[in-house]
């Protein structure tokens, strides 16, 4: 998605990232908050922010339910109550606010949405570490058989039986590997064969 949103910014903008939090909605892995706080802090106009704390804060003063308010009601309800001329400083304030005054432990509001699972072992952690090799190889070659040898070994100290520590890391390794030469991330090279 990177590759793309680079290519778009490049083409489309003239290489400077859009002001607006409609064309910010339009790029690939561009959502709602990152839009918003592109247009609120880089920009210092009013846009519709809302982060954990941010959330938290609105919901607290105006005695909100989480259950009775949606993403976008909220989203709303923060573009309706900040001020057009300093929106950067309001909302870096309700941050600070929700961090350290209104946390989820003072007020009981929890955090909403799902929490992510466990980067130990996944997909995430797997990607990252595969880019990392191929930077601090400085662009040159890794073999995919190290790769998964290295990863084979981590699955197995993470509790995984060795055959389905081979199996399942193989198919992952695949399936990030093919996933990072679509992005234009990396370039799949074929051993020669003895």
């Amino acid at each position: 998605r990177l590759h793309s949103l680079a290519k778009i910014i490049r083409d489309k903008y003239n290489g400077s990232l859009p002001d607006t939090y409609e064309q910010l909605l339009e790029l690939p892995g561009v959502g709602p908050y990152t839009a918003a706080a592109v247009v609120a802090f880089a920009h210092n106009r009013p846009a519709p922010v809302v982060d954990v704390n941010i959330r938290r804060v609105i919901m607290h003063h105006f005695n909100i339910e989480s259950s009775s308010i949606s993403d976008r009601q909220l989203r709303a309800l923060s573009l309706e109550i900040a001020p057009t001329n300093k929106t950067r400083e309001w909302f870096g304030a309700l941050m600070d606010y929700g961090a350290l005054k209104q946390t989820a432990r003072r007020t009981g509001i929890p955090k909403a949405g799902v929490s992510q699972s466990a980067f130990e072992g996944s997909d995430r952690q797997i990607r990252g570490w595969i880019v990392k090799q191929v930077l601090s190889n400085r662009g040159e070659t890794i073999r995919l058989r190290d790769v998964q040898e290295y990863w084979h070994e981590k699955a197995l100290s993470l509790g995984e039986t060795h055959t389905t520590a081979i199996a399942s890391v193989n198919a992952r390794i695949w399936k990030i590997v093919n996933k990072l030469v679509s992005d234009g991330v990396v370039e799949l090279l074929h051993e020669p064969t003895d």
